[in-house]
């Protein structure tokens, strides 16, 4: 089963980065389309892949023909987190959701401190 995580574009010392995404990318389509209704970014337009996940998506039979690595602001991120986070009564699971959630929040909050740019990174 797929799952989300979030790639670093450095590493923040004596901080726990690991999130767990799993039910994130379970209902990835419906946050999605929550996202849009709510005016933010969709948690999918912050997918990228740098070379670790590029072999892994190409081994899972992934077209890898027009993936690249892009970084984006922890803001820009936190802005989605937050406006999900407010939203989700409507969804199944929504505990486990708003669980991983505050886990992405944490460690987007402190990618922000450190002024460190992030992607979304699927674990196949």
């Amino acid at each position: 089963m797929p799952s989300f995580y979030i790639v670093l574009e450095k590493g923040i010392s004596n901080a726990d980065t690991f999130v767990n995404g799993n039910f994130l990318s379970q209902h990835s389509d419906e946050l999605d389309k929550l996202a849009r209704r709510l005016g933010v970014t969709p948690l999918m337009k912050f997918f990228s892949v740098g070379p670790d996940e590029l072999a892994l998506a190409a081994e899972s039979g992934v077209d890898t023909s027009k993936m690249k690595k892009e970084w984006f602001s922890a803001d820009d991120g936190l802005r989605t987190i937050r406006a999900l986070q407010t939203s989700l009564a409507p969804l199944k699971d929504r505990e486990q959701l708003a669980s991983e959630l505050d886990e992405f929040a944490n460690v987007l909050e402190l990618a922000k401190s450190g002024a460190i740019r992030w992607y979304l990174a699927i674990d196949y």
